[in-house]
């Protein structure tokens, strides 16, 4: 089992990893189930999962690509 209390998950891409790897855990309570059904959704999910510490709040769940 994956544990965030982990003295190695204080580095925030560990532990958005860590958050990534539970959440595609676990069946159809997983994002995987999410993913069939609403697959941007879920990528508005991981992207909060992974983000969350690096990302300004306001920015979570909305991921973005740069402008070209």
């Amino acid at each position: 089992m994956l544990n965030l209390a982990d003295p190695a998950a204080s580095d925030p891409i560990f532990a958005g990893a860590l958050r990534v790897a539970q959440a595609l855990e676990g069946g159809q309570t997983s994002l995987v189930g999410v993913w069939q059904r609403a697959p941007m959704q879920a990528l508005a999910r991981l992207h909060m999962l992974a983000g969350a510490g690096r990302v300004d709040e306001d920015q979570l769940g909305r991921p973005r690509g740069t402008p070209t």
